[in-house]
């Protein structure tokens, strides 16, 4: 009876690199940036329009749904690594473990936020900003978005020289929209939307010269938007010489998502951070600075701040007039140089001395 036995072929599947690839890190930046319009057209609705009373909305659908893509893209490249042969852990890739948790926390300030709005209702202003659910959402949100990051910090591709602009895109893209969802929980200290207080909305403008308020407010929204603006890119530079493009493309993203938010009504930044975001690239691709350059590097992280907001003061100036004093306008200027100062001998700490060797 050979002739009724059948012979089954198992199914094989091609083995799967550990590491995420390309195409799927770049999936993985272009889910995060779905997700990010859907916390940033959720901003505008709150600002723009009458008040809302539901978490079911068009603008949370954009945000969630993003969300729930990326967390099937996720499962799609453990699954594939599974099948291919690597057991357990294994098929998480490098630097996408922390991105899993990030997912779990997410969904956690999810249910905590149903519960939340409940107990208190809708939050709004600033209440919404420094909700408790909402911080525990962006911490697990910006895990699993920023996973793409950490897969190339430990991959050792592009050890050599300038990473390709293409090749690094997946991290400048994830980078910038890592510093704008930052920068959007920093909404009421930001150059590019202004500032609001309470249930009022007060805004401040470098020609307000007599209201103590309005100067407080600005100088707080330079050095914090200072702050968003450098710290992620003197944290890219710890770990490759950034490729031309990357302070444009990122600086970009903040200023136009945040300006949007109140539709463009602080336009002159965003056209004041596209300008200062240019001379910046001059000025790095000038000294080139790196982690082998290290005085390159605390020269630039000083310098680089101070040629950018030379653009947005002069731009100021030209549109609305600047009137505050001299001293208050030089003075803040100097500290956001400085604040770039501290900001690389964080990233990059001096050497530390050779420990001595006993006799």
């Amino acid at each position: 009876m050979a002739w009724l036995s059948v012979s089954v072929t198992p199914i094989r599947f091609s083995a799967v690199p550990r590491e995420a690839s390309w195409r799927e890190n770049m999936t993985v930046a272009l889910l995060g940036a779905w997700t990010v319009a859907g916390l940033f057209l959720d901003g505008w609705a709150h600002e723009n329009l009458a008040a809302l009373e539901t978490v079911f909305t068009p603008w949370h659908a954009v945000l969630y749904s993003g969300l729930f893509a990326t967390i099937v893209v996720y499962g799609w490249m453990v699954a594939r690594r599974r099948l291919g042969g690597l057991p357990g852990r294994e098929a998480i890739p490098p630097g996408y473990a922390l991105g899993l948790a990030g997912l779990a926390l997410f969904a956690v300030g999810g249910l905590a936020d149903l519960l939340w709005h409940g107990a208190f209702g809708i939050e709004r202003s600033l209440d919404a900003l420094l909700s408790p659910p909402h911080l525990v959402m962006l911490v697990g949100a910006l895990l699993a978005l920023t996973s793409p990051l950490r897969a190339a910090w430990l991959s050792r591709q592009q050890d050599d020289g300038v990473p390709n602009f293409w090749r690094f895109l997946p991290v400048v893209v994830v980078a910038a929209l890592a510093s704008a969802a930052t920068g959007f929980f920093f909404m009421y200290l930001s150059v590019f939307t202004g500032s609001d207080v309470s249930d009022g909305r007060v805004g401040w403008s470098l020609s307000a010269a007599s209201r103590l308020s309005s100067q407080r407010l600005g100088i707080a929204s330079i050095v914090i938007t200072n702050a968003i603006l450098f710290a992620p890119v003197f944290f890219l530079m710890r770990r490759w010489v950034l490729p031309g493009g990357t302070f444009l493309l990122m600086f970009a993203t903040t200023a136009v998502l945040l300006a949007g938010v109140r539709e463009m009504a602080h336009w002159h930044a965003v056209v004041a951070a596209l300008a200062g975001a240019l001379l910046v690239e001059i000025l790095h691709g000038t000294l080139q600075p790196s982690l082998g350059r290290p005085q390159r590097f605390r020269v630039f992280a000083a310098t680089a701040p101070l040629v950018f907001w030379a653009v947005y003061f002069s731009v100021s100036h030209a549109v609305r007039g600047v009137v505050w004093s001299a001293e208050l306008t030089f003075g803040v200027w100097i500290w956001t140089g400085l604040s770039g100062l501290a900001l690389s001998l964080l990233v990059l700490p001096p050497a530390m001395p050779e420990p001595r060797q006993s006799a």
